[in-house]
């Protein structure tokens, strides 16, 4: 029987991951009760173990040789090693001197990797990977929606920008030395994109895609932002409803229905103008040296009643295709941020290379694809184009 942790299912989920060495071992057996029904009992487990290949490559009959080409030395390391590395380095955060430690202790001692021998291997698996890169930037392009945000990392002590584009099926990570509209348009696809783009509050995206639609956990963060420091009503409401449209949609969706009714929409049209008076004037009548967030409030409630705004603000309203948030894209970034916590880029070069490889992994894995065989692939020239 499957105990706590483990199950029946997880253990399908294993023997079907791929490359799976099913053993039987037979305990206690004898002449006198081998008809009889054992006990079955199974053990999921990982075996750590040194290979090395000899590759004897004979000539052909004119005396010359057929060397692959991922032979470039008479003593080389292979690519499954290469694969742990770089899955080490760009998946699960570890420094190079961890990595290079964690390799010496599983080998004995048999194999101590310099600094510059991984990070040459990451310059290798970015180069390798660029068909792919080429092909997610040509799937987003073709996508109906895609995420749009940045955020702030390192490069040799200095400020430099994550750019990212993605979406639930696709991530394209950028490295910019800005976070403007041309960086944008120039350094990324979204210049050439004709969809919607989910984002948070900034005005970078402006006349970018064929629409634009504000994350609304941004907006309720907004507003929460307000009502903890104003006893104001009107912005706890306004959250309320945020949260109600929200939740109405993914009923809908649940329910097989893709829109909401005209009827449904001149509904919630009135609750809203209700809920924004009741605030505004909750507003106009507060003091600003009462009111602790005082030039917060009428920002956001300016955003609430420029009508463009507003529109993007209540996109998802309208379109069921777009998400509600713009929490992919954070999601996304979030291994860029764990990353900085262990050790600075050093160049533009090294972390475009992550950029590149980063985005592959996330691509992968959001299409069900092993990331260590996808990895191992590219490093024998042979990269899994989704």
């Amino acid at each position: 029987s499957p105990s706590t942790n483990l199950s029946l299912e997880k253990l399908n989920k294993f023997l079907n991951s791929g490359n799976v060495s099913y053993e039987i071992k037979e305990i206690n057996k004898n002449s006198k009760n081998k008809n009889k029904k054992p006990m079955v009992f199974k053990i999921m487990d990982i075996r750590i173990q040194k290979v090395c290949t000899e590759l004897r490559v004979y000539p052909n009959e004119d005396g010359t040789y057929d060397i692959p080409k991922s032979i470039n030395r008479p003593i080389q390391y292979g690519s499954n090693l290469k694969t742990i590395c770089a899955f080490m380095n760009n998946d699960i955060y570890n420094s190079t001197d961890g990595i290079s430690r964690f390799i010496s202790h599983i080998t004995n001692d048999g194999i101590n990797l310099s600094k510059s021998t991984l990070l040459s291997w990451n310059k290798t698996l970015s180069e390798n990977l660029k068909p792919e890169i080429e092909k997610i930037e040509e799937s987003l392009l073709n996508c109906y929606y895609i995420n749009g945000d940045d955020s702030t990392i390192k490069i040799d002590g200095n400020n430099f920008y994550d750019l990212c584009t993605c979406n639930d099926k696709y991530t394209r990570l950028y490295i910019s030395d800005k976070k403007d509209s041309n960086s944008w348009k120039e350094k990324t696809i979204l210049g050439q994109f004709q969809g919607i783009i989910v984002k948070d509050g900034t005005s970078v995206f402006n006349g970018m895609g064929i629409a634009l639609a504000q994350c609304a956990s941004h907006i309720s963060r907004y507003l929460k932002g307000v009502y903890d420091f104003v006893n104001h009503k009107g912005a706890v409401d306004m959250d309320h409803y945020l949260k109600k449209c929200i939740h109405n949609r993914k009923q809908l969706i649940n329910n097989g229905i893709h829109a909401f009714s005209q009827e449904e929409k001149e509904k919630l049209d009135k609750e809203f103008k209700e809920i924004f008076n009741r605030w505004k004037k909750e507003w106009v009548n507060s003091k600003a040296s009462e009111n602790a967030v005082y030039e917060d409030e009428r920002k956001l409630l300016t955003r609430f009643e420029d009508e463009r705004e507003r529109n993007e603000i209540f996109y998802f309203i309208n379109d069921f295709q777009v998400p509600t948030t713009n929490s992919q894209a954070e999601v996304d970034q979030r291994g860029l941020k764990i990353k900085q916590k262990i050790g600075k880029f050093r160049s533009t070069k090294s972390a475009d290379e992550y950029a590149i490889i980063r985005s592959c992994i996330l691509t992968y894995k959001k299409q069900n694809i092993n990331v260590m065989n996808a990895i191992c692939s590219a490093f024998n020239n042979n990269p899994i184009i989704v």
